[in-house]
């Protein structure tokens, strides 16, 4: 994964680090800190790391991504409206 997508999707990238991964990744960043201790609480939770198959895990990553690139694709196509809106008004 590279830096630019470990940065658009780190708070999903946190999911599947272990405790001392986590800790290097969030640094001295507090509101990465709270993350942390939250995801390593869950990592713990034995009813949710055993709860999804690798398949229903894969799947949801799969469609937290697509919907991601859903809105940012519904927030270009407004974005280029405007534009056209604008030209037609001036």
């Amino acid at each position: 994964m590279s830096n630019k997508e470990k940065e658009t999707y780190k708070y999903l990238y946190m999911l599947d680090l272990n405790k001392e991964e986590l800790e290097e990744y969030c640094g001295d960043d507090e509101l990465m800190k709270k993350y942390e201790e939250k995801v390593s609480k869950l990592n713990e939770d034995e009813k949710f790391t055993y709860f999804l198959t690798d398949e229903e895990d894969g799947e949801n990553i799969y469609n937290s991504r697509l919907k991601l690139a859903e809105e940012k694709a519904i927030q270009k196509g407004l974005e280029q409206g405007r534009k056209i809106i604008i030209h037609k008004n001036s």
